[in-house]
């Protein structure tokens, strides 16, 4: 599993996502570690076919480190490009509950 961070305390349209390693976007296991220390496992998803085009990422339910329960939650991934620090996601915008 790969262990990746974001400079934010949730997720939100726009945020990122660093996954070090990968210079592509492949489906992967992850932890992402939040910046108030919290933790939530997640998953990167590609569409039948691979490809970058309807890929998301799967992050299950968790606690921020304010102590807010946060549920489990799919995003869009509207960009994933090579940064300094590994394969950088740009989340788009929320899968509605039941979406695939």
């Amino acid at each position: 599993m790969i262990e990746a961070s974001t400079a934010w305390t949730h997720l939100f349209p726009g945020a990122a996502v660093v996954l070090p390693g990968p210079d592509e976007l492949r489906p992967v296991g992850l932890v992402i570690n939040f910046a108030d220390g919290a933790r939530a496992q997640a998953e990167v998803l590609l569409p039948a076919g691979g490809g970058a085009a309807g890929a998301l990422l799967s992050v299950t339910a968790h606690t921020t480190g304010a102590g807010t329960a946060l549920p489990a939650r799919m995003w869009l991934i509207r960009a994933a490009e090579p940064g300094p620090d590994g394969l950088v996601l740009r989340l788009g915008g929320r899968v509605p509950p039941g979406s695939p």
